[in-house]
């Protein structure tokens, strides 16, 4: 996915496993494209200084690189996980119950 970096379009991309293209614009999009990056779910765009070829050269680099593919996977594997433990609701739950 070529995306913006915001924090809900990486969650989908980790979720879905897809490595990712950012080219973060402004707010905490700088931040979220670093821990892609360090994580290993893709890679980062520049729009300043992009063009055809560069691009190009992203999209094979994440498309063809088992890397990226890897990391998104593994980190998809915890969200799936998360999100089957439901932790927000149990923490509701027993607030609740008090």
């Amino acid at each position: 996915m070529i995306t913006h970096g915001g924090p809900n379009s990486i969650k989908e991309c980790i979720f879905f496993g897809v490595p990712m293209i950012v080219f973060p614009l402004w707010f905490d999009q700088p931040g979220n494209v670093a821990r892609v990056t360090y994580h290993g779910l893709g890679l980062k765009g520049d729009f300043k200084t992009i063009n055809g070829n560069k691009l190009r050269e992203l999209i094979t680099e994440v498309t063809t690189n088992t890397k990226y593919i890897e990391q998104v996977r593994l980190m998809q594997k915890s969200f799936i996980k998360t999100e089957e433990e439901m932790p927000s609701i149990k923490l509701i739950e027993e607030f609740i119950d008090q």
